[in-house]
């Protein structure tokens, strides 16, 4: 089921957390859906990340109602990966402010405009003003083209600040 690209952009932090903690388990070979986080979640899931801090216990309803929510309009069937906000990592964050604040573009620069900056060097050049730290442009050309093969390089790169 093809979902608007902005569906992981209305889930609230706290719940891409929780999905996110469900996909990372290594216990289990199923494919995390909406349904089985659910399952999770009243399997205390969501009170192991509270224990850990990584989620606010206060807001265990109002998570739970989201997440049933998701499960009621798209199906409990339906994969979790797909309601996982992603976030590009410091560095590349720095490089997408760059190339915003750049009045070259006509308009917002996509991941593929991001992409062929860090290539042209771009990456480099803000290394060497000090805001970020590098030791190669590897890791932020990994990164960017694990957004793209996920998202397409004509995603809105402003789409993945923090």
């Amino acid at each position: 089921m093809p979902f608007e690209t902005d569906i992981a952009y209305r889930v609230s932090p706290q719940l891409s957390t929780l999905i996110q903690a469900e996909l990372d388990r290594e216990d289990t070979e199923e494919p995390a859906t909406l349904g089985r986080v659910l399952q999770r979640v009243h399997s205390g899931l969501f009170d192991e990340l509270a224990a850990l801090g990584q989620v606010d216990a206060a807001a265990q309803g109002e998570v739970v109602t989201e997440l049933k929510e998701l499960v009621e309009q798209y199906g409990g069937e339906v994969l979790a990966f797909d309601f996982v906000r992603t976030l590009a990592g410091d560095d590349l964050a720095r490089v997408i402010e760059a190339e915003m604040a750049t009045p070259v573009h006509a308009a917002p620069p996509t991941l593929g405009v991001i992409r062929d900056a860090i290539l042209s060097g771009r990456a480099a050049a803000i290394a060497g003003t000090g805001d970020i730290s590098i030791d190669d442009d590897d890791n932020l050309i990994d990164e960017i083209n694990a957004l793209i093969a996920r998202f397409g390089e004509d995603a809105t790169a402003e789409e993945f600040l923090p």
